[in-house]
């Protein structure tokens, strides 16, 4: 007979998987955070450097001097540092120091991020830096190219990120005085991002999820104690009708068998139900959808890295034109705009009220190659295309274009680390039998045939910084969604990932039927 001890014990199991559940959920949520403030961090350090670069390129600019900045003590070894227009108006010459100082001076916004040039040997009091800049700086001299800490500047916690200011030609105009040659490490530019709105934004996640593991455990408990009330009820039952009488031995050896297959199914019943709350609730959580779109973000902000790299190094070597330049603006925008879109897929990915649409399947593959296009070539990897149009479709374009972006990340990312060769992606998509096939390919090595067959299950990866939830997402947007199939085999050369979804006009016959 089942006893209460036993009914206790599953409880406390219950709560501690729950608990477990929160604690690392919390842990995820304090990472994003922090990840979102480098982020920013970066930016304000690239547009920084943006800057600088445009006033060094044209050797300073002369500007009307007035009460608040006037011409520049430091650079008063120059002969033409004072000039007059034609008219007479006055004019001083201002390095790229001096007018990012005035830039960054019109903006003194509490949350907003300060950016900070310094050294340890500054011509600007101003500029002398503080503790933690100055061990930065020292490890810069190391070979480090950028650190970064959560730290406190007067009492307010900033996470504060330095990169290295290397001495170029043109930096010798100014501080050729000072002993400096091509190539050293003069100083660093600092950023320091307020961290109390990260840290506002995960409290708000970590309560919201919190409330979502109370009523989770909650339920989990009642299902717990409904069934095992169940089960001592019907026990009970049986021992009353086993004492009624030895002549119905047989009536309650029938009754017997018919409760404990009654039992099996309330058991079973109840796991499931148990099982598809603690699926339903993971992906409604806060902390859950955090992790869907930090796996889907990941690539698209290396990508944008990588435009903003290409960016500069199209300057340095004056190789930056206007179209160009264009070009880089508007992939970055379409990524950006494609990454809002990954919210309001996933949050409300289970809604009934949302509405499938017909679409091109070339066109889907195609906006997917363009967020991870540079990340591509950056990595030295080769498209080869095999389209067969037209390819009509049916269902949630947004949606499959995030499983092709998946499959092309991990692609990529097995190209990569194998390190040695040329790499080549192989995409194809025609119409086979009804259907609509794309299949996927590497010469990556392939899949180790022992884990294969879990590589769809949730929570499942070989990845270090794996979430495992990416192929997961993908079996349940192409299953559920797109009534389709997603499976994965290995060739000669390495992985091939295969889509099959219903043909435009076979999905509207089966909707209609």
């Amino acid at each position: 007979m089942l006893t209460p001890t036993l009914k206790w014990s599953l409880s406390s199991v219950w709560i501690a998987i729950v608990a477990g559940s929160v604690w690392f959920n919390f842990s995820q949520i304090d990472s994003s955070a922090v990840q979102m403030a480098i982020t920013e961090g970066r930016a304000g350090w690239f547009t920084d450097q943006a800057y600088r670069q445009w006033v060094i390129g044209k050797g300073g600019i002369y500007v009307p001097p007035n009460e608040k900045y006037p011409p520049s003590p430091y650079l008063s070894h120059i002969p033409e540092r004072d000039i007059s227009t034609p008219s007479g108006k006055p004019l001083t010459l201002i390095n790229s120091s001096y007018m990012v100082r005035q830039v960054h001076d019109m903006a003194p916004l509490s949350n907003a991020a300060k950016v900070h040039i310094t050294s340890l040997r500054p011509l600007r009091p101003e500029n002398r830096a503080d503790a933690w800049e100055s061990k930065a700086l020292k490890l810069f001299e190391k070979g480090e190219k950028e650190i970064w800490a959560l730290s406190e500047i007067n009492g307010t916690k900033y996470l504060r990120l330095m990169r290295p200011m290397l001495t170029t030609q043109e930096c010798l105009k100014c501080h050729g005085r000072q002993g400096y040659e091509v190539g050293d490490i003069r100083g660093g530019v600092s950023v320091s991002v307020p961290f109390a709105p990260y840290e506002e934004a995960a409290s708000n996640q970590k309560q919201s999820l919190l409330l979502w593991h109370v009523l989770i455990g909650l339920l989990g408990i009642l299902g717990i104690w409904f069934a095992f009330s169940r089960i001592v009820r019907n026990e009970k039952l049986l021992q009353n009708a086993l004492k009624d009488s030895e002549n119905a031995k047989q009536t309650v050896m029938e009754l017997n068998e018919t409760l404990e297959a009654k039992v099996r199914d309330e058991v079973a019943k109840s796991r499931q139900k148990d099982l598809l709350l603690i699926q339903q609730s993971r992906l409604a959580s806060m902390g859950e959808m955090i992790h869907i779109i930090a796996h889907q973000w990941r690539q698209p902000l290396n990508t944008l890295a990588v435009i903003l790299a290409n960016i500069q190094d199209d300057y340095k070597y004056n190789e930056l034109s206007e179209e160009s330049l264009s070009n880089a603006v508007a992939k970055s925008r379409k990524i950006l705009n494609q990454m809002s879109q990954t919210i309001d897929d996933f949050r409300n990915f289970f809604r009934s009220d949302k509405e499938a649409k017909p679409f091109d399947t070339v066109d889907i593959i195609e906006e997917s190659l363009v967020v991870i296009d540079a990340a591509l070539k950056n990595n030295n990897i080769e498209i080869v295309k095999e389209y067969e149009r037209p390819l009509p479709g049916y269902g949630y374009p947004n949606q499959l274009s995030q499983v092709i972006l998946n499959l092309l990340t991990n692609a990529k990312d097995a190209v990569k680390e194998r390190k040695s060769g040329s790499g080549k992606i192989v995409i194809r998509a025609f119409a086979e039998n009804g259907d609509v096939r794309i299949e996927i390919s590497d010469n990556a090595g392939g899949i180790d045939e022992a884990i294969i067959g879990k590589i769809f299950d949730p929570y499942f990866t070989t990845k270090e910084s794996g979430s495992g939830i990416g192929l997961y997402m993908a079996r349940m947007i192409v299953e559920h969604n797109h009534g389709g199939t997603i499976s994965a085999v290995n060739t000669g050369e390495g992985a091939e990932f295969t889509i099959r979804i219903p043909h435009h006009a076979q999905m509207k016959t089966q909707k209609d039927g």
